[in-house]
Formats: C-alpha cells, structure tokens, sequence
C-alpha cells in the first residue's frame, strides 16, 4: 500500500513512493474519520485467460473490477486500486482483499456465471490515534 503512486515516465510507468506498513490517524485525529486516499498496488502472475480482478477493503463496496489478460503464464501484471475517503469507525483490524473472476478461457471464450474466488488478503491494524 502507498499513500500514492508516482508517475516516472510518459509510458505511465509508476514508482511506489511512501509505502504504507502500517495504518496510523493523522495526530489528534478521533473516531470515526475518513482517511483521503490509499493505494494498493497488486501483482499477479501464472494465470491462463481474462480475469476481472477486484481489490476491496473489508465491509466496504468495490469499485468497478480491472480486466487483464494473461498472455504469458510466466509475465507478472501490476496494478494500482486507489481508495477514497476511506471510513475508520475504529481501532481494529481491517482487510484487503483481491478477488478474481475468470471472463474468458485462452482461446477467447466466454466463461458466463462464473464466481468470483478469493485469491490473497492482507489485513493492517489501524492503531489508536495520538
């Protein structure tokens, strides 16, 4: 996670800068607050087909999924799922997880009703604020 990633070049190539290792409040901050943004940068690798990939925080609604294509079982895709106004009701531990849906097999076809599989999480503890 990041509190933002850096664009480097004009092929958007981007830069994790200020890694996020934990979650802390801003000083003085109280409960409940909403923090402005976060980042969650994904990389997968190994698949066979198109996914729809959605990252969510724990209890919150996920933004629309991104859609890769794996053309190369051995290539790593990266991805960047930002969250705004993220709500922290209190001290605790919260969630993120990545989901994946397949859409379509490697020879292009459709794969309907598929269910979407939990693929990784990685819970943070939003610590008390100072």
């Amino acid at each position: 996670m990041c509190r933002r990633p850096n664009p480097v070049d004009a092929a958007y190539r981007e830069a994790i800068l200020r890694v996020v290792f934990a979650l802390r409040p801003v000083p003085g901050a109280t409960y409940p607050f909403r923090l402005p943004e976060l980042h969650v940068f994904v990389q997968v690798a190994g698949g066979v087909g198109t996914f729809a990939l959605e990252v969510e925080l724990y209890r919150m609604e996920a933004d629309p999924s991104v859609e890769f294509q794996f053309e190369d079982r051995v290539a790593g895709y990266s991805f960047f799922r930002g969250f705004r106004t993220i709500p922290f009701e209190r001290v605790g531990l919260y969630e993120f997880r990545l989901f994946a849906r397949m859409t379509r097999t490697a020879a292009g076809d459709e794969t309907p009703n598929q269910h979407r599989r939990l693929l990784a999480g990685e819970p943070r503890w939003m610590e008390a604020a100072e």
